[in-house]
This record gives C-alpha cells, sequence and structure tokens, in this order.
C-alpha cells in the first residue's frame, strides 16, 4: 500500500515537472503488457468457443475426447443416415466445412504442443486439454495426473503458448 501511494505521488509529481511521459509511458507499457495478455486470452477462448460448437454441430461430443491413458482420441463425424432436403444437406455440408478447418486448426496446436517436448508432450496436451476445454482448475488436474499444482500451471503456460503460437494468436 505505501509503494503504491509512493508510485502515485511520484507520478503526481513527476507531472508537475513535466516529465509524465517517461512515467506515462512507465505505466502503459505495464498495463499494455497485460491487456495483451487478455487480449490473447480472449483469442484462445473464442477459438475454443467456435472448436467445441463445431463440434456439437457434427454430432460430436462438445469437448475432446481422452482415453484412460489420457491421450486425445481423434474422432471424426459420421454422416446424417436419413435421406436429407437440398436445404438441410447444404447446412451439413458448411457445419462440416466449418468443423473441419477449426480440427485443423485443433491438432496443429496439439501437435505444438506436442512438439515443445518430447519428453512430456503427450502430458502437457492432457493438461491444456483438462485444463482449456473441460474447466477444471489446477488442483483438481493435479489430483487426476497425480502431480503437484506449480508443475501444472507451468504445463498449462507452456501449453497455452505453444497451442497460441500455432495458430498465430499470440501478440
Amino acid at each position: 500500500m505505501f509503494l503504491q501511494s509512493r508510485k502515485q505521488k511520484a507520478y503526481c509529481n513527476l507531472t508537475v515537472r513535466g516529465c509524465r511521459l517517461s512515467v506515462a509511458s512507465f505505466f502503459l507499457s505495464g498495463v499494455s503488457r497485460v491487456s495483451n495478455e487478455k487480449r490473447i486470452l480472449h483469442n484462445l477462448n473464442t477459438f475454443i468457443y467456435a472448436y467445441t460448437v463445431a463440434r456439437e454441430q457434427v454430432g460430436l461430443p462438445a469437448r475432446p475426447v481422452l482415453n484412460a491413458d489420457g491421450q486425445l482420441i481423434q474422432d471424426k463425424p459420421e454422416p446424417l443416415e436419413k435421406p436429407l432436403t437440398p436445404q438441410i444437406k447444404a447446412m451439413e455440408n458448411h457445419f462440416l466445412e466449418r468443423y473441419f478447418e477449426l480440427d485443423e486448426l485443433f491438432w496443429q496446436g496439439m501437435d505444438a504442443i506436442a512438439a515443445s517436448d518430447q519428453g512430456s508432450g503427450i502430458f502437457r496436451q492432457r493438461v491444456f486439454i483438462l485444463k482449456r476445454f473441460y474447466g477444471l482448475n489446477c488442483t483438481q488436474i493435479s489430483k487426476q495426473v497425480g502431480k503437484w499444482g506449480k508443475v501444472i500451471t507451468k504445463e498449462v503456460e507452456v501449453a497455452q503458448t505453444a497451442f497460441c503460437q500455432s495458430l498465430g494468436i499470440l501478440g
């Protein structure tokens, strides 16, 4: 609290002396870094939402499926078996195209996570899926995978960075 009030006082004193730009740029660089991280997280959440909706639209579970070993299962949608009208067929084709585009990006991100560290790539993918798609917190994930929360936090950050870099949403 004291340090914060000193910074604010220094900001006011420097503003009075006409040195506001250097201090403002110091404060704004911290703010822009935070807003950049929020923007990246927003873009990641937008992709995850679009991907889960696309999965549901083609009849798949919304979240990617993990097997008993914690590895991702690459599931593919099955076409509808009943006869379709041209309008429904066109809509189904649109949903399939959208799903395949997003699915390709998803697996590109998963490959980037796996490539970030050969030894723990599958573990990192599992932690990323549990955190970002299943919405589990680090404590819940650590109970499932049997590792400490700090390790989980680090692995999620590394996986998230690799995923975002592969999709081009890292600022």
